[in-house]
């Protein structure tokens, strides 16, 4: 995992957050996730995930896209491309 490249991104304005539903997380996960990096997924709990992976040295980009939401758009899908084409070979 620690050497495995990763890829990360969301949309500045999503607000898709599968921690609040129960069909993802039981109550106990829930207060876990919740206590530890925040109720409130954009930007808070993204933040904090972020600044984990940076701490413990995981080859993690991570990337937020502005004016998007819960999707993604022709750029975004070239750069997931790109990202993933540069360890192919």
């Amino acid at each position: 995992f620690g050497r495995l490249p990763q890829l990360w991104f969301m949309g500045e304005h999503d607000d898709n957050d599968a921690a609040k539903f129960d069909d993802g997380y039981n109550p106990n996960e829930k207060r876990w996730v919740f206590d530890i990096l925040g109720e409130k997924m954009m930007p808070v709990r993204w933040e904090k995930v972020q600044k984990i992976y940076l701490d413990n040295n995981i080859p993690a980009y991570f990337k937020t896209y502005k004016g998007i939401g819960h999707g993604t758009d022709r750029r975004i899908n070239n750069e997931i491309s790109t990202f993933f084409e540069q360890y192919l070979n």
